[in-house]
């Protein structure tokens, strides 16, 4: 992408947008449920309580995942 957009650009190139849609903007995060979307929180300050151990052989790591009761 350096070569082909202005430094602006660079990051996201063909994704920019020069209009603001509302609308389109509401009908594309009306897509986005709990049970389809994924949220991903990287922080040093956190319950162990409420969280899982789990151990990433691939990736030779442990990862302490959250337990959210079901969404109904």
């Amino acid at each position: 992408n350096a070569l082909l957009y202005p430094e602006e650009h660079v990051i996201y190139g063909d994704y920019a947008f020069e209009v603001w849609d509302d609308k389109l903007v509401e009908h594309v995060l009306s897509f986005l449920t709990p049970d389809n979307m994924r949220i991903d929180i990287l922080t040093k300050s956190f319950k162990k309580k409420s969280l899982c151990e789990c151990l990433l052989p691939l990736f030779h790591f442990s990862l302490l995942l959250p337990f959210f009761p079901a969404f109904e």
